[in-house]
């Protein structure tokens, strides 16, 4: 079980930066320019129900890729490579926009940061929201380097996502829980935003993870 919150590093990106637009038009702090920044966001699946929470234009956003465990090795040796590879992914299934259990790539937007709180509370055994294991010398792809889950992790996080449903994952917890732990994004839940946002994302991570584990994929995971 994970029990901690970002790992090191996270959300202490060395790129190149721009400034983050708040509501109001106020500017925030400066934010590095990810992948999602350039052009290749990873494709939303379908739409959800509940509207994405305003944040202004520039946010922190949860991202995916399944690589086979041969391209696993290569991405540990060659990072650089594994870029090249997600971003050719992305821009495929920008196009063609695959049902999650399809697709190679998956964004959970902005509701990583909550997923998390939530899955450290129900005892979650893998940290799906940021990774187990840091890629060595990864530069950053936004917020930090690229972390990621072995095949074996992957089939252990299908099983537990199997286990439980978006609506049991936020039971009992309100918006007013997020904003008092300080939860990514603070604002949304300081107005209280329902959880609806969080669970839809989260109902998206199950056949998305349960497909990779049927294949015997592993999982790169950053924020960009």
């Amino acid at each position: 079980m994970y029990s901690c919150g970002r790992p090191a590093g996270v959300a202490q990106g060395r790129a190149r930066k721009e400034a983050t637009i708040l509501p109001g038009g106020e500017a925030g702090p400066a934010r590095p320019v990810s992948i999602a920044a350039a052009g290749h966001r990873a494709v939303r699946r379908p739409a959800l129900s509940v509207v994405a929470p305003s944040l202004g234009t520039m946010s922190m956003i949860g991202e995916y890729a399944r690589v086979t465990p041969a391209e696993l090795d290569r991405a540990l040796g060659d990072p650089e490579w594994a870029l090249k590879l997600v971003i050719g992914r992305m821009e495929a299934e920008s196009a063609q926009r695959p049902e999650p259990a399809r697709a190679r790539c998956l964004d959970v937007d902005k509701a990583w940061d909550a997923l998390g709180f939530l899955l450290r509370r129900a005892a979650f055994p893998v940290d799906i929201v940021h990774g187990e294991q840091a890629v060595p010398d990864a530069e950053d792809w936004g917020y930090g380097p690229p972390r990621y889950l072995t095949p074996g992790q992957v089939r252990t996080a299908a099983g537990a996502l199997a286990e439980m449903s978006g609506a049991g994952l936020t039971a009992g917890v309100g918006p007013e829980d997020l904003a008092r732990a300080e939860v990514y994004p603070a604002i949304v839940w300081e107005r209280g935003e329902p959880l609806d946002y969080v669970s839809g994302y989260y109902d998206l991570l199950r056949p998305f993870f349960r497909a990779a584990a049927d294949k015997g994929d592993a999982m790169l995971i950053w924020l960009g």
